[in-house]
């Protein structure tokens, strides 16, 4: 059996502010409780966080009405080889998938399925560049990328995970890009053209990554 790897990619999105940070998650280790992707589309029972008060959109002074909060996770396996006195390891297969963190997603109006709307593109973002790190990660995999080689077996594996971080940081830096491009262009979905022309893009981005859809409410 391979080892495996477990690790988080944390990534705050929504229509207030972007933020990152990176965290891991040791195999056996019960993460909190999160809510996949491919469970469905968002509900307002996923909206469990606490709005904080008088909160503002960034460079306006319209009142926000709705914060998402996502997680690129990953699940890596990996092989292990020593020759001589140098220890070897290398990617042999990457999972991610994007989740939401309901305790801290917040929405004001419920019942906007306009609004709901926008935050699921948010997660339909983030689900998007899931799949896009995954396909990546493989051709990489098959180009024979992500080996490395070192003194000590710790040495290999540590070497190993942050080749691995370092180019998942090029997907993050992706998906916070698409994610603020989303927010201008809508205008935090206030504006109903382009919101409508962004959600029928992510719903083909999503088909063509072969990603369950999640379609754009009326």
């Amino acid at each position: 059996m391979e080892p495996r790897c477990l690790r988080t990619l944390f990534r705050v999105l929504g229509s207030l502010l972007v933020c990152s940070t990176y965290s891991s998650t040791l195999v056996g280790q019960q993460p909190e409780p999160v809510r996949t992707y491919a469970q469905g589309p968002l509900t307002a029972d996923d909206f469990r966080g606490q709005p904080p008060d008088q909160a503002k959109l960034p460079g306006g002074n319209l009142p926000a009405l709705a914060y998402t909060a996502t997680e690129l996770r990953y699940d890596c396996r990996y092989r292990l080889v020593r020759r001589d006195r140098t220890w070897t390891a290398w990617l042999t297969q990457l999972d991610a998938v994007a989740v939401l963190k309901r305790d801290e997603c917040w929405i004001l109006r419920k019942e906007d399925r306009r609004l709901m709307d926008h935050e699921q593109g948010h997660f339909d973002l983030a689900q998007i560049w899931a799949e896009r790190a995954e396909a990546g990660i493989k051709t990489a995999i098959e180009r024979g990328e992500l080996r490395e080689s070192r003194a000590t077996e710790q040495a290999a594996i540590d070497a190993l995970q942050a080749a691995i971080d370092r180019k998942m940081e090029t997907y993050r830096q992706g998906l916070v890009a698409a994610d603020r491009d989303y927010d201008q262009v809508t205008r935090y979905g206030t504006l109903a053209g382009q919101q409508a022309e962004q959600r029928g893009r992510h719903t083909e981005l999503l088909r063509a990554s072969a990603a369950p859809s999640v379609p754009a409410n009326p």
